[in-house]
């Protein structure tokens, strides 16, 4: 029986000391999935850090666009505003030329003579021209 006890005794030391081989083994594993995924972690929180930055100078840039397009905006509607009020101050005085202009030719024909008188007053200076010319031929 003692050397059946001695047997039993020599197996769960040899099972003990497995065991703690293991658990030893085991507790190695553990450890370095534990780092691996420390570092992990470590690598995320410098990754959000980072693109957070970079999200944030994006940001800052946008508005800084937004802002001055909107400035150039401003200066767009101001030009525009000014380019109608030149249009329609030129629009005005093209009618007020206009408008002169008629009113003028209006006052000529009232200062003219008829048309009739006028043109027996070029038909004359005409006549007087071909006379001279028939004069000139039969003299020569």
């Amino acid at each position: 029986m003692q050397a059946s006890y001695s047997h039993t005794v020599s197996t769960l030391q040899q099972n003990q000391s497995s065991t703690k081989v293991i658990n030893a083994q085991l507790e190695q594993a553990m450890k370095a999935q534990l780092e691996e995924a420390w570092e992990s972690v470590e690598a995320l929180k410098q990754d959000k850090e980072r693109l957070t930055k970079e999200f944030k100078s994006m940001v800052e840039s946008l508005n800084e666009e937004l802002h001055t397009a909107q400035k150039e905006a401003a200066v767009l509607r101001a030009q525009n505003a000014e380019l109608q009020e030149d249009k329609a101050k030129s629009q005005r005085e093209y009618q007020k030329l206009l408008q002169s202009l008629e009113t003028r030719e209006d006052r000529h024909c009232e200062d003219e003579p008829p048309v009739a008188h006028t043109s027996s007053k070029s038909q004359m200076q005409i006549s007087g021209w071909l006379g001279a010319l028939a004069a000139h031929i039969v003299f020569l």
